[in-house]
């Protein structure tokens, strides 16, 4: 079976508007990455059961999709196709499904892929007005072009420390691959809508926005160095975020934010962002055993934004 066709058949399964955004997705991953992919034919005659991941900048694989007439044969699929990636050079394997994806959940849940948290997409609308918050004295936006690449790389690095948004994945990538998964290909230089925020002359976080189509502005990342947190800056950067949005014309703005860090949902909310739909994260068990932060300290620690 042709690739195209397999990834076709495993979709077959989901609405129809479903379907087009992966068959969209993965065109797309194709011409740029890599796709491991595998099916299972027992007979010889029918599909039975296949799977893909879909290789993202970075060094990061993703799954596609999974289908199976039984969910064990799917779970070997991933553990086989997983397993290709890690041998690829591939430095994190991961799975973002529905919660409503009942069938999928099943055949990760017998495989190496563990769940480890939900991730909430929430929104707002850029175009109306923001509530002005006062920002922290003598804060400045820089363009993130002025500063070399890896640069940038280790400044987005050093906000990672003590995360409390998928700190299972801290430390699985270089700070160059973090950098280049951020980049989506666009070089730094074309990346208008970075920022690196400086404090008092010193560098103290950062703010990355995407524009992900002419009406939606995509706050990919916002970080604060741990020096300088319990200041509001992390609440005067989503605060810009929507301010730049609403000037490059777009009608939301819109975020992704681990469901187990309440200091960034109350941020967030006080902001008015409204809650969209919530995605199940999975990453392959051998992340979780090599992980280089403490989850439980990451997790007990409330700093505020």
């Amino acid at each position: 079976m042709l690739e195209s066709e397999l990834v076709q058949w495993v979709h077959k399964i989901d609405t129809p508007e479903i379907a087009e955004q992966r068959w969209h997705e993965y065109t797309r991953r194709r011409q740029s990455g890599q796709v491991f992919s595998r099916e299972s034919t027992p007979s010889n005659t029918s599909l039975f059961a296949a799977a893909y991941f879909l290789s993202l900048p970075g060094r990061v694989a993703t799954l596609g999709g999974v289908r199976a007439e039984q969910p064990k044969f799917g779970s070997q699929l991933v553990n086989e196709l997983a397993s290709q990636c890690l041998a690829s050079g591939i430095e994190q394997v991961q799975a973002i499904t529905s919660t409503n994806a009942k069938s999928a959940s099943e055949i990760l849940l017998a495989s190496d892929m563990k769940w480890v948290t939900q991730v909430a997409h929430i929104f707002r609308r850029a175009d109306e007005d923001v509530q002005r918050t006062s920002p922290p004295p003598e804060l400045v936006l820089c363009s993130a072009s002025e500063f070399a690449a890896c640069r940038v790389a280790q400044i987005i690095q050093a906000t990672f420390s003590g995360t409390q948004d998928c700190p299972e994945i801290n430390g699985l990538r270089s700070p160059n691959d973090v950098l280049l998964g951020f980049l989506e290909g666009v070089p730094l230089r074309c990346c208008d809508s970075w920022f690196i925020a400086m404090y008092r002359g010193e560098i103290a976080g950062c703010l990355l926005l995407t524009t992900a189509s002419a009406t939606l502005t995509e706050l990919s990342y916002v970080g604060v160095l741990p020096g300088f947190r319990q200041l509001g800056i992390g609440k005067s950067l989503i605060g810009s975020a929507l301010q730049i949005s609403r000037r490059c014309g777009a009608d939301h703005l819109a975020a992704a934010v681990d469901c187990r860090n309440a200091p960034a949902l109350r941020a967030y909310d006080a902001f008015g962002f409204e809650h969209h739909l919530s995605l199940d994260v999975w990453l392959h068990r051998e992340h979780l055993n090599r992980a280089s932060v403490a989850i439980e300290p990451a997790r007990s620690s409330e700093k505020r934004l």
